[in-house]
């Protein structure tokens, strides 16, 4: 994290334990909640532009087999979808677990789980939480590479045999998150809430790339087929070498905007 990011971060968190103090005198607030949030907002991958090579025969007796190219572009900006399960104190240490998933073409999300402390304070006749917090958590990230076309009776890979036309080819790999963030709750009405949250995410290398064979929407199969790409089948390059880890970083700054609903406060 950069240092001039680090002092805004305990920036904000002294502005809120001020401003939660002077509030503190006038309004009550109920001690625990528990709170569900449904967001969007944009989804930035910085890839690095380049070509990524596919190759790949299956393992039934009509040897199904594809080569492929993908065009790697500058970056990839998509729609995320963020659900969250939150719950803690109104003023005081407080809980989420957190999903967000990037939708569109190359596919991908984090699930992560966040430790924050919480500050209320009032906006006119209704109150607003700060919520600044720590996340960690795991992300999921990689590229559309292509279709595997059945030519003749099925599509077999390893033990697994799948009676589909063709089957979707995804070039995923994981990566370890962490960072800060900043949740904004301000209540409407006794459950229902406006959400907003700023998190900037500082990722670790990806690693334990695979390529993930996904059977195509309708399909009577339910269940996905990897492999490791440590072998010569499949055989998958970027930019002329062997791939180790895929040309993608995960770090960076995320917006979202959403509703939620809270109960059990008490």
């Amino acid at each position: 994290m950069s240092r001039s990011l680090l002092f805004t971060f305990l920036a904000i968190c002294l502005f809120c334990q001020l401003g939660s103090a002077q509030s503190d005198a006038s309004s009550e607030f109920p001690n625990k909640y528990r709170s569900f949030v449904l967001g969007f907002g944009p989804r930035t991958l910085n890839t690095t532009p380049g070509t990524i090579l596919t190759s790949y025969v299956d393992d039934s007796p009509s040897m199904d087999n594809l080569t492929t190219t993908t065009i790697v572009k500058d970056n990839y900006t998509r729609i995320g979808l963020y659900f969250a399960f939150n719950w803690g104190k109104f003023k005081g240490l407080s809980h989420s677990v957190n999903v967000d998933v990037s939708m569109g073409k190359h596919q991908g999300g984090l699930v992560y789980y966040s430790l924050g402390y919480s500050f209320p304070m009032e906006i006119g006749i209704s109150p607003l939480i700060i919520r600044p917090a720590i996340n960690a958590g795991f992300g999921n990230f990689g590229f559309d590479v292509g279709n595997l076309q059945n030519n003749d009776v099925y599509i077999q890979i390893g033990d697994k045999k799948y009676y589909d036309s063709s089957l979707e080819l995804h070039l995923k790999s994981q990566t370890f998150i962490y960072g800060p963030t900043i949740d904004f709750h301000f209540i409407l009405m006794d459950h229902l809430k406006i959400f907003g949250n700023i998190a900037y995410d500082i990722a670790s290398k990806n690693d334990r790339p695979t390529l993930t064979f996904t059977p195509p929407s309708g399909s009577d199969e339910d269940s996905s087929s990897s492999l490791n790409i440590d072998e010569d089948n499949p055989f998958i390059t970027y930019n002329d070498e062997k791939i180790t880890t895929l040309p993608y970083e995960a770090s960076g700054i995320r917006f979202t905007i959403g509703a939620g609903y809270s109960w059990s406060k008490y």
